[in-house]
């Protein structure tokens, strides 16, 4: 192993950081290749070629004659390491390159790539990752493996659909269900990025394409990297209303649906939308450019970068494949089970542990990057948490002094599709999750003025009453919902929460894992019809000193409904 590897490996933790790079979870595609030991020997085959490139390039080696049937083999020399391995109780290949960066001394690459039969699958893992010194300045840069690409070429990948270069162009309403579908598994990957069509040229303010990127250039260049799906006007309508416009995009809008996304539950700002007008005056200049880039070409080169940062922080199907060093450990293991009552065991031993403890101080190595990044987090969020508190008072202070004349200024909606953006109005006294601006949005209720009011009132006398007690505050409250004849009363009793599931919990908004249980609603209209009917369900966040709302404004379900 050269010496800068070994440097590498050798430094400190908080002397270099490991940055992971790419990785990619899929399964190989069915389409070209039927039967799953083909598809696994052709994939393995590809990745040898590729592997092989580099080794004659850089070496002026070859991969050993048995390895491309599957035998282990490992060449350690010049700063270069290639090896693979065969698990046959796993039904598992690995294979790993260790090597020095080209141009930027003391930092070096690993890169991992795994095959794994599953009953009539074939899960394919690849991992990258660059080692640096903590003191290197120079950017990582970032690129899709090239063989990755390869095996898309010609076996195929699929995550849920296939991994491709070309665009999902939406063509029917019924492709719509496919769609979200898709979007809301919980086995997707890779971010989806929809472009949408702008409206007709002489009703906006910049000149662009039918979609502001290319869709066949687009597509391509995040191959491997994210799914690109093209929404034209006329869908963008029915997308709309199924989803709720939280969730949309439209009017030339771009949006990125990251991985793990819950409808019901999720943060529909966790999944980023820009606007056209954003998109033609962007700027970026970074890793992908050291120049700076404007307009559509500066947004894809923007969307690539972030498409990177995605796929590379996504936690991997451990449970599905085992990389070099532990494949090896595993690997030495079998053999020297086969060699019980024979001489060479206790060597084989030996070494099956000297791999094991590479393979602990390696992970522990390529954690690094995790603990120092989550450290650097962590203070971020308790600098950013101070900050949060410090500027909810002084707002609170400049409401209190403006007292009624603010409250008169808020602007009354006319339909409840403006909620999500409505709800800046009370930032920092209410807060509304993202399933109850998605109902809202698809809500039959005909008065949503009574439903604006009604946050109002929770968001002022409410939250008052609960800050700080009192008769005064208490009375005002009850004032409020007599002037909207509304009634507050318990939503479910404890004993009969747990029958509906997660339906009256909601996520925190600022403690992730953290849940809600809506105790209190507000009600007015008992008919069951959803035009009349008003069902507010919310709770008391005492730490934040906030109201979580959690759904409106209809009827959650109960024993009695």
């Amino acid at each position: 192993m050269s010496s800068s590897i070994k440097l590498a490996k050798a430094l400190p933790p908080r002397s270099r950081t490991v940055q992971g790079t790419y990785q990619l979870s899929a399964t190989l595609g069915s389409e070209i290749i039927a039967a799953a030991d083909k598809r696994f020997e052709e994939a393995r085959s590809i990745v040898l070629r590729w592997m092989g490139r580099r080794l004659s390039r850089e070496l002026a080696r070859r991969i050993p004659p048995p390895a491309w049937t599957g035998n282990s083999f490992e060449i350690d020399q010049h700063g270069q390491m290639y090896g693979a391995v065969t698990v046959t109780d796993l039904d598992l290949w690995v294979c790993r390159m260790e090597h020095d960066d080209s141009s930027v001394a003391a930092r070096t690459w690993s890169v991992d790539v795994a095959l794994r039969k599953v009953g009539s699958e074939v899960i394919l893992i690849e991992r990258t990752l660059c080692i640096s010194l903590t003191t290197c300045v120079e950017l990582v840069p970032l690129n899709v493996p090239r063989v990755i690409r390869d095996v898309i070429a010609r076996v195929g990948l699929n995550d849920v659909i296939p991994i491709s270069g070309k665009p999902w162009r939406l063509e029917t309403v019924a492709e719509l269900d496919t769609l979200e579908q898709f979007l809301a598994s919980a086995a997707r990957t890779l971010p989806v990025v929809m472009l949408t069509e702008p409206e007709p040229q002489g009703t906006r303010t910049y000149k662009v394409a039918r979609f502001v990127l290319d869709p066949i250039t687009a597509a391509k260049d995040l191959e491997g990297l994210a799914h690109v799906v093209v929404m034209p006007r006329g869908l963008g309508f029915d997308w709309t209303r199924k989803v709720g416009r939280p969730w949309s995009a439209f009017n030339g809008a771009i949006r990125t649906y990251r991985p793990g996304l819950n409808f019901a539950n999720d943060d529909a700002y966790r999944h980023p939308l820009a606007k056209l007008d954003e998109i033609v005056l962007w700027e970026y200049q970074g890793v992908l450019s050291s120049k700076k880039l404007l307009g559509e070409e500066a947004f894809q080169a923007f969307l690539k970068e972030k498409a990177f940062h995605t796929v590379a922080s996504r936690p991997l199907r451990q449970e599905e494949t085992l990389f070099y060093r532990y494949a090896k450990a595993r690997a030495l293991s079998e053999a020297a089970a086969q060699q019980v009552g024979r001489a060479g065991v206790e060597e084989e031993l030996k070494l099956e542990i000297d791999e094991l403890r590479k393979q602990l101080d390696e992970e522990r190595g390529e954690k690094d990057y995790v603990y120092n990044y989550s450290a650097e987090l962590e203070e971020s969020v308790q600098r950013l948490e101070k900050e949060r508190f410090s500027l909810r008072a002084q707002l609170d202070i400049l409401r209190s002094g403006l007292g009624q004349e603010a409250r008169k200024q808020v602007p009354i909606p006319e339909s409840l599709e403006d909620l999500e953006d409505w709800q800046n109005n009370v930032a920092g006294q209410l807060w509304i999750a993202p399933k109850a601006i998605g109902a809202a949005g698809k809500s039959e209720f005909k008065n949503p003025t009574l439903v604006y009011e009604a946050i109002l009132l929770l968001a002022n006398e409410y939250r008052q009453m609960r800050i700080n007690g009192g008769q005064e505050y208490k009375t005002s409250y009850q004032e409020g919902l007599m002037r909207l004849k509304l009634t507050e009363a318990r939503s479910i009793s404890e004993s009969r929460v747990g029958e509906q599931g997660d339906e009256y919990y909601v996520n925190h908004p600022f403690q992730p894992g953290k849940r809600i249980l809506l105790e209190e609603h507000l009600r007015r209209g008992s008919d069951r019809d959803p035009r009349n009917t008003l069902r507010i369900y919310f709770a008391w966040e005492p730490q934040e000193q906030l109201v979580v709302v959690g759904w409106l404004p209809s009827h959650l379900t109960t024993r009695n409904t």
